[in-house]
């Protein structure tokens, strides 16, 4: 995290957790791949599954907060949006596609 008590990462699973240096009890955060710490709040950015009743489909991207508060940020049915990065401030956020060499740039919302 930005002032570096909170650590964030993904297991073999896929699942991915957030622990606080205080408590070291690791809270799960969601399903996905590939988090990262905004940069100057406490936001988690990933790659989170889409999921259509119990069943992966995909994967969109997501920012939520450690208490799993958030909102998806891409909606796409075709593609799978991987290796997001906060670009900056946090305004914005780089990621790829899967099965693609392009870079895409993404102007993130006000609120989450």
């Amino acid at each position: 995290s930005p002032d570096g008590d909170w650590i964030v990462w993904a297991n073999h699973k896929n699942e991915i957790f957030a622990c606080d240096r205080f408590s070291q009890k690791p809270g799960f955060i969601g399903i996905g791949k590939h988090p990262q710490w905004h940069p100057q709040q406490k936001l988690i950015l990933y790659s989170a599954e889409r999921k259509i009743g119990r069943v992966a489909v995909g994967y969109d991207l997501f920012v939520t907060n450690v208490n799993r508060k958030g909102r998806f940020i891409t909606g796409t049915t075709s593609h799978n949006e991987i290796w997001p990065v906060w670009v900056g401030t946090g305004r914005e956020v780089l990621y790829t596609r899967e099965n693609s060499t392009d870079l895409f740039k993404l102007q993130t919302p006000d609120t989450f």
